[in-house]
């Protein structure tokens, strides 16, 4: 199915077999066009990893939908930070001159990602 497709193809087949059921859609490379994918696929919400089970718990029981969530701004920034990343084939120094930062900044921001998530 290729990357950022599979769940996005598991959302779809369970939407048709269950439409009434909430989906949430987890992924750790979250970005706003994979998300719109999501929706567009049935998805009810969409969150990033990492994320703890109670959030993840409390999306589900309230049924909140993707609209009404504003993204923090170290939400934007990585999303910004990801689509850079994506858009020059995980090529760190390339990404950091699209991005207009120098690349120990972008290793610097990469390392406080990955430090968070574990």
């Amino acid at each position: 199915l290729g990357p950022g497709r599979c769940g996005i193809e598991t959302i779809r087949r369970i939407k048709q077999a269950v439409p009434r059921v909430h989906a949430v859609l987890v992924s750790a490379a979250m970005s706003i066009p994979q998300a719109v994918r999501a929706v567009r696929a049935g998805a009810d919400d969409c969150a990033s990893k990492p994320i703890a089970p109670r959030e993840l718990l409390a999306r589900v029981e309230r049924g909140v939908p993707l609209a009404s969530e504003l993204l923090t701004l170290h939400e934007v920034e990585w999303e910004h930070i990801s689509r850079a990343l994506a858009d020059c084939k995980g090529n760190v120094s390339r990404a950091a001159r699209t991005l207009g930062i120098h690349r120990q900044s972008l290793q610097r921001k990469l390392r406080q990602r990955v430090a968070r998530s574990t």
